[in-house]
């Protein structure tokens, strides 16, 4: 069914109300169109990259989400934060299954967070993306509007 992507967005950031005190949450939300989405999929997926962002900008941050539709037949969904970021050479590890950089340490961990994040963003014939740079670190999502979405393999 034709979901509010924007809707899903803001049910996550409900789920993480308990850890926002202090946090300052930006909202930069463009119109954009409905799209063929699984929202319980949605909403795990901006949880888990929410939660990073939370985690890396710490308790005064500030956490920037942007949403908009570059093309009538895209919706791209952006997640900013203040925190320390990534080495340009993790990039390939941080959507490894257990990879965390919590706490500033490269150790593995529970860390299913980004390799979920991956395969749902696949499974709407999405992208994701993360970049660091200039004191931010920015995950981007972009879906299609109308993906044929495909079932989701559990991972244990």
């Amino acid at each position: 069914s034709d979901i509010d992507v924007t809707a899903t967005v803001e049910d996550a950031l409900r789920l993480l109300g308990h850890r926002l005190n202090g946090v300052t949450v930006e909202r930069d939300y463009q119109p954009v169109p409905l799209a063929h989405v699984r929202p319980g999929q949605l909403q795990q997926l901006w949880t888990n990259l929410l939660a990073n962002a939370l985690d890396a900008t710490g308790p005064d941050g500030t956490i920037s989400v942007r949403i908009d539709s570059p093309d009538p037949r895209l919706i791209r969904v952006r997640i900013f934060d203040d925190g320390p970021g990534f080495e340009a050479d993790m990039i390939d590890q941080l959507f490894t299954p257990h990879f965390t950089t919590k706490h500033g340490r490269v150790s593995f961990g529970a860390g299913l967070g980004l390799s979920i994040c991956r395969q749902i963003v696949e499974a709407h014939e999405g992208t994701i993306d993360l970049s660091a740079g200039d004191g931010q670190t920015v995950a981007t999502v972009i879906l299609p509007t109308g993906a044929t979405v495909t079932a989701r393999k559990d991972t244990p």
